[in-house]
């Protein structure tokens, strides 16, 4: 299953949104990588097989 990591532009209230479709999601401040740098919340989510989803800005 898919599993989902929102970027900060996100709003964290999406989770109980998606969580049926995509369980196992979470937001990237549920692991304290809010203000990270793109390239460590990439290397994050390869390694722990999430797909991110932002928005641009």
């Amino acid at each position: 299953m898919k599993k989902l990591l929102l970027d900060e532009n996100i709003s964290q209230r999406v989770i109980a949104h998606i969580s049926l479709m995509y369980s196992g999601s979470a937001h990237v401040k549920h692991f304290g990588l809010e203000q990270t740098d793109d390239d460590m919340i990439w290397h994050f989510a390869k390694k722990n097989d999430y797909i991110i989803v932002s928005k641009a800005r």
